[in-house]
């Protein structure tokens, strides 16, 4: 029992040694990391929206929207989108405009996502491309719908994502991100959804640690004995 023990003791050590290695290597790394660059605020335009109010008279009210439109629906806001009165719909596939004069779709064209990430990014380098994509995915796993990345010629490979839906900016990636992300996924272990810091992987790797500390301790009495302490007698 004790040489097996030993010998699980050993190769679990080894494993468990890896993964905290592992998480000193990606602490540090996050932590060197510029938050400002990786979050992409460093180059985000400083100018804010003032609130619009809602002057506009021949508006529909809720019930008159088209009903296909209002279905599953888990709220409807009135509000101001770029000089226009919209209701907005909320789902939990996304957000939905409606145009609150004639309860038409409203839908951001390309042609405008290159305007808005033009005026938000300030940092150096062009647009390179844009091309339309749905989220959520890899770099846009907290949000959801059709979106544009737009992508820039920086050094730090800027990519806007600007909602087809809506017309806000979802996120701001650049290439700090992608390896700060990189290290997260490292740091929770979440290795596809890179979210989950509650994973099972990480509880048993947790566990599993305390099980090497028990063990470890049980191994002391195995691996000392009472002559190997007797220098402090020698030195009293």
């Amino acid at each position: 029992m004790k040489i097996f023990l030993r010998k699980l003791h050993k190769w679990v050590s080894l494993a468990i040694g890896i993964q905290i290695f592992l998480w000193l290597l990606s602490g540090v790394m996050m932590a060197q990391l510029d938050p400002d660059k990786v979050s992409g605020d460093k180059w985000a335009s400083t100018a804010t929206a003032k609130p619009q109010p809602i002057t506009h008279q021949a508006l529909l009210e809720p019930h008159q929207l088209p009903i296909e439109q209002l279905e599953n629906a888990l709220g409807i806001h009135l509000t101001m989108n770029r000089g226009i009165p919209v209701y907005r719909i909320e789902r939990r596939g996304g957000v939905t405009l409606l145009d609150a004069t004639d309860g038409s779709v409203i839908t951001f064209t390309q042609q405008f996502a290159q305007q808005l990430a033009s005026a938000d990014f300030t940092g150096e380098g062009a647009i390179d491309s844009i091309e339309p994509g749905e989220a959520p995915d890899m770099e846009t796993r907290n949000s959801s719908g059709p979106y544009w990345r737009v992508n820039f010629s920086d050094r730090a490979n800027t990519s806007l994502y600007i909602s087809a839906s809506t017309g806000k900016i979802l996120e701001r990636r650049n290439g700090y991100w992608r390896v700060f992300d990189f290290f997260w996924m490292l740091h929770i272990m979440d290795y596809s959804g890179r979210n989950n810091f509650n994973n099972l992987l990480i509880i048993t790797v947790a566990l599993t640690a305390i099980w090497l500390g028990i063990s470890g301790f049980i191994l002391l009495f195995y691996s000392f004995r009472r002559r190997d302490f007797d220098f402090l007698r020698r030195l009293r």
